[in-house]
């Protein structure tokens, strides 16, 4: 397969964000180990290295696990990460009533996260059958 030159940048973005990535998978590593998280921590952190995989697939045209696989997550992961950015902080203290509960600008950066991370999902899962096939 012929690569053109507008997919090998668009190849290297994705690269750099792998990069970034697992920068943060290392920084997350190192913190996690050092304290105490409650249970969704840790199912998020799972989360977090399956889509380090699944970048790091997409990123370097490399087939890591099967294709179902990626499709499924697809659809699991964002609603994971919506439910553990805006309902599990909240679960486990019903504010008073007349208390308002309210989530800070620091809560959207992960949906940004998210929607990236989705984008490398669905363009591994739906858009790479090349990769699958061969």
């Amino acid at each position: 397969m012929k690569m053109t030159a507008k997919l090998a940048e668009w190849r290297l973005g994705w690269k750099l964000y792998f990069f970034l990535y697992a920068l943060i998978a290392v920084v997350f590593a190192v913190i996690i180990t050092q304290a105490l998280f409650a249970w969704h921590d840790y199912v998020d952190l799972a989360f977090f290295y399956i889509n380090l995989a699944a970048i790091y697939g997409y990123a370097f045209n490399k087939r890591v696990g099967r294709p179902g696989f990626w499709k499924c997550l697809l659809w699991v992961y964002p609603v994971w990460s919506l439910l553990y950015q805006f309902v599990l902080p909240f679960g486990y203290d019903f504010p008073q009533l007349g208390m308002r509960a309210h989530a800070n600008w620091t809560m959207i950066f992960p949906l940004g996260v998210t929607a990236v991370s989705s984008r490398c999902i669905y363009n591994y899962g739906f858009k790479s059958q090349g990769l699958w096939r061969r």
